[in-house]
């Protein structure tokens, strides 16, 4: 129901439509990392995102979510499902992304599951000191590996050695 007209609407995905912007079977992926809320290093995230965009040969969409302390750069890239050679386009310039944020101390918030090993690999403080505390519990808590192996990049000990391979 909408404030104040007194209309009611049935709810709809009709939104969602957008992920067919290219034809074929529309697909979609988000990379959406946080950021300090500056409004200079948001314009140049912003303008180094876009460059990606069009190195990669794919349109640009963007939007930027801001509280007090900090901003998430929220970027939809939009594919067709049919199109090899565009789904190795988006890889390619998801790993850009990912290596972009890494280099401005920026990390991703949230990620596909096919992208969580490499943007765990970005939290490399202290030579990937909470990855190896994240193991540790995983290894106390679920010693047979069976709760969300791999989720966020954290594996257990029996599927380590096959970490970014599965």
């Amino acid at each position: 129901m909408t404030r104040g007209s007194g209309a009611q609407r049935a709810p709809s995905t009709l939104p969602l439509q957008i992920v067919n912007w290219h034809g074929g079977r529309g697909g979609h992926i988000g990379f959406s990392p946080a950021m300090p809320c500056d409004a200079r290093l948001m314009q140049e995230q912003f303008e180094r995102t876009r460059r990606r965009y069009i190195e990669f040969g794919l349109d640009y969409s963007g939007t930027f979510y801001m509280d007090g302390r900090s901003a998430t750069n929220v970027n939809l890239i939009l594919y067709n499902l049919d199109d090899a050679d565009m789904k190795r386009r988006v890889r390619e310039l998801f790993l850009a992304l990912i290596r972009d944020a890494h280099e401005y101390g920026y990390a991703e918030y949230r990620t596909h599951l096919s992208y969580m090993d490499d943007v765990a690999a970005t939290f490399d403080f202290n030579d990937h000191a909470l990855l190896r505390l994240n193991e540790r519990v995983k290894d106390v808590l679920d010693p047979h590996g069976i709760l969300a192996p791999g989720r966020n990049g954290v594996w257990p000990a029996a599927y380590r050695s096959q970490r970014g391979k599965l």
